[in-house]
């Protein structure tokens, strides 16, 4: 059903881009998606204006704010997305696809720390939010110039995949997700009041063949969350052919999640887990530290991702 509703804002985008901007001629296939498209879809549909207001009333697709904060300036056109923006987005696909016990996500900071070799904040992280369901782990990817691309963690195949909408080779960040992969399982065993005992970290490194290419230098953002919405939801992968529709999206998921984050604020308990102390933490990157493959050029093969 979530699939369909966001299907349906991306049509829906286009169709009140029309009425609102006066836009002559619709543009044919804004977005195109894989084989989950029937054939039989027409080419051209009669637009109804009464239809148009009745659409933006039940969805409440969000014009244009007057109040520009900071995060929603990086959604205008041409701008860098910034990854606050980015981690919202891809935390609401999560939440209606239902997937908070099944996919892991890494926000940009915790990443980012990760890269810093500042490696506390995410085992406390995973310590607070692992479940014994997890199959994915999604992370938002920061490139030190300016770049985003998204990570896929396969927990149970260990494969861990790049989705680069520039397609470059990038081999450190291979190297920071096997980290996070071998922390997850490291924190597990922890969970498991086990002994710390050596993994199989061995590991398939994978950049992704039929990423979705970005046609301009700013939109790897859009990016970003168009390949997490292929792993959350299971659909084909999707081509955002304007780069003002995509972000027309990305404004909608991004002002509903704000929406949600004020209603869980008051609602929010402290997690059942008793905070990690400091020796353990050690001993759990140490071990990570140890078990860390860096990752060297002909580890890495390009396949089509599913």
């Amino acid at each position: 059903m979530f699939k369909n509703i966001l299907l349906c804002t991306y049509l829906l985008a286009s169709i009140i881009t029309i009425k609102v901007y006066g836009i002559k001629n619709i543009v044919e296939g804004c977005f195109k998606c894989g084989s989950n498209i029937p054939d039989n879809v027409p080419d051209n549909v009669p637009v109804n204006e009464e239809i148009i207001e009745s659409i933006i009333q039940l969805l409440k697709i969000p014009f244009p704010p007057t109040n520009l904060t900071v995060n929603v300036k990086s959604l205008l056109p041409q701008q860098y997305i910034v990854g606050d923006v980015i981690d919202d987005v891809i935390k609401f696909i999560i939440m209606k696809s239902q997937k908070q016990d099944t996919i892991l996500y890494v926000s940009t900071y915790i990443y980012n720390c990760v890269r810093e070799e500042l490696f506390s904040p995410l085992i406390e992280y995973l310590h607070n939010l692992i479940t014994s369901k997890e199959m994915l782990i999604l992370v938002n990817v920061h490139i030190a110039t300016d770049h985003w691309v998204l990570g896929v963690i396969d927990l149970n195949k260990k494969q861990i995949t790049i989705l680069d909408s520039q397609k470059n080779h990038r081999l450190r960040e291979f190297t920071y997700l096997h980290f996070i992969m071998c922390a997850y399982f490291n924190v597990k065993t922890f969970h498991a009041k086990s002994k710390l005992k050596p993994i199989d970290s061995n590991c398939q490194f994978i950049l992704a063949k039929n990423a979705i290419q970005q046609k301009n230098s700013y939109d790897c953002g859009l990016h970003v969350c168009l390949h997490a919405f292929h792993y959350i939801t299971n659909f084909g992968l999707i081509c955002a052919d304007t780069s003002d529709l995509g972000r027309k999206w990305l404004y909608y998921c991004y002002t509903e999640y704000e929406k949600y984050k004020e209603t869980i604020t008051k609602k929010s308990s402290p997690s059942d887990q008793k905070p990690l102390n400091e020796d353990n933490i050690k001993k759990i990157i140490i071990k990570t530290l140890k078990e860390t493959t860096i990752v060297q050029i002909d580890q890495v093969i390009q396949a089509l991702i599913e």
